[in-house]
This record gives C-alpha cells, structure tokens and sequence, in this order.
C-alpha cells in the first residue's frame, strides 16, 4: 500500500504534466493557424493564462518549445507505429504496415502537413522544417529506440544490433520520402518493408554454396621408356708437337 502511495505522482506534479501539455496545445494550434514565426510566446501563454515567463521557464525559449511540440508528436507516432507492428507477425508486412501508416497519418495532421507542403513563401513554418531535418538528431534517437526496443520485444529472434541498424535506417528514409517524396505511399512503404527484411533475415531463396565437382582420381604420367646410354667419346686424340725451342737473341 505505502509503496503504490510512494510511486503515484503528487498533485504538482500533476499539475504541472497538465499545464505543459495545455501550454504544448495552444503551440500546435497557433503554429498551425499563423505559422511558427509568427506565434509568440506571449500569444501562447495568454492563451493559457499564464505568464510569458513561465513558458521560458518550462522550455527555456521559442526553440525549446518548438523542439517539445516536434516530440510530443513523436510520440504520437510512435504510439500508432508500434501498435501496427503489434497487429503482424510477419516482419514485411508489419514494416510495410507501420510506414503505410505513418505517411497516411502525417497527410492527416495539419501541423507536418503545414510544415512539409506548404510553399512557405513567408518563411512561416522555416524554423518548424529543421527539427525533422537537419536538426532531427533528438526525434532520430528516440525513435530508434522505441522501434528497436519493439521490434526486438515481437521478433527475439533478430539480432539486436542489426535491428538498431535498421530502424535509424527506415526513420531516415521516411522523413526523406514526406520532404521529397516521388512515388505513392503505398510503393514507398512495400520498398521500405522489402529492404528492412532483406536487411534482418537472409532472403527465402538463398541456396547453400555448392562444392566444387570431384575432379576424379590422380592419373599416372606416361612412362618415359628405358634411359638410353650416352654415345661413346671415343679415344683421346694426342696433342701436336710444340717443336724445338728457338734461342733469344741477346745481341
């Protein structure tokens, strides 16, 4: 009993979980209604009724709030993903699942549609595009985690690093498919479920290396014949004769 009294949350605690999610909902719609750039802090917090320095006491800046907004929709996804992975035993299709889900969802969810399609001609939403871009590395780290733990939870039999690998793989190429996409959701999510896969599990059709063919029994070399002798040299012929010594004449 004292240790569930210990482990529940106090009511500031409470409190304050409630106030920063209130304060996270009126972000998101008042990015989603004027753009990031021109949502104020002071126009978040009268929002909430609540002064513009709690906002930077909880987050620190404008960046920092941001940055909460991008991760509590992370989460979001997240949520979603893991339960599509939870509804399919057969990894393919269960990848395949996830990311045809998340693609459908970010079509539906007016905040990353804004950010991702629209032409921004006014810079409203160019702050928001980096957190899922080139200043993603907190939503990448998390989500990696969350979909290694899952996948390694579901398929134990996977090797932990690999599955690693591949999630920070298949969050890197979704956010490449919603920045730049080129081909329906439904193609891009049957490519990603295929790669992931082939990455994880060794293809059906792969064969064993086969031997090499016997190359049979070592045959003799032919047989070279008897030695035949060397010829005769003959007898040895005598030298010529040098002749007598001619004297030296000293005169």
């Amino acid at each position: 009993m004292i240790a569930s009294m210990e482990a529940r949350p106090s009511y500031t605690q409470t409190a304050k979980a409630q106030m920063r999610e209130s304060i996270l909902d009126a972000a998101y719609d008042l990015v989603v209604a004027r753009g990031w750039s021109a949502a104020r802090m002071s126009d978040i917090a009268a929002a909430v009724g609540l002064s513009r320095q709690t906002l930077y006491n909880e987050f620190g800046n404008k960046d920092g709030l941001a940055a909460a907004v991008a991760m509590r929709e992370t989460y979001r996804f997240l949520t979603g993903i893991t339960s599509e992975l939870d509804r399919h035993d057969e990894l393919q299709t269960a990848v395949e699942a996830a990311a045809l889900f998340t693609f459908t969802q970010v079509s539906d969810n007016p905040l990353l549609k804004a950010v991702l399609t629209e032409t921004d001609e006014d810079g409203l939403h160019a702050d928001l595009l980096p957190l899922i871009t080139t200043r993603s590395e907190p939503l990448l780290l998390t989500s990696r985690a969350v979909l290694a733990e899952h996948m390694n939870r579901h398929w134990p039999a996977l090797d932990p690093a690999d599955v690693i690998a591949a999630s920070e793989v298949a969050f890197r190429l979704v956010i490449s498919h919603l920045v730049l996409p080129t081909d329906p959701p439904e193609v891009v999510a049957a490519r990603l479920g295929r790669l992931v896969t082939r990455f994880l599990l060794p293809l059906p059709d792969a064969r064993p290396e086969l031997p090499l063919p016997d190359a049979g029994p070592e045959l003799p070399l032919p047989d070279a014949g008897p030695e035949l002798p060397l010829p005769a040299a003959g007898p040895e012929l005598p030298l010529p004769a040098a002749g007598p010594e001619t004297p030296i004449d000293g005169g």
